[in-house]
């Protein structure tokens, strides 16, 4: 992979991650999320996992990036 093919993969799971991360923030607030209920009941601590695990992922395509 390129460097510049790990920097757009990199900004691609970037906004996934604040898509996601918009979400939880709507569900925490405790508004409705597409009919599925509060963050407890979306996934609450998975979310949390999950968008810890992306932001790795962009970290390591970013460093893999400047190679």
């Amino acid at each position: 992979m390129s460097k510049q093919d790990h920097i757009e993969a990199a900004i691609d799971r970037a906004y996934k991650l604040e898509s996601l991360l918009r979400v939880a923030a709507l569900a925490m607030d405790g508004e409705q999320v597409a009919g599925a209920g509060r963050f407890e009941h979306v996934g609450g601590g998975s979310i949390l996992d999950m968008a810890a695990d992306m932001a790795g992922e962009i970290v390591a395509g970013l460093e893999g990036g400047g190679k």
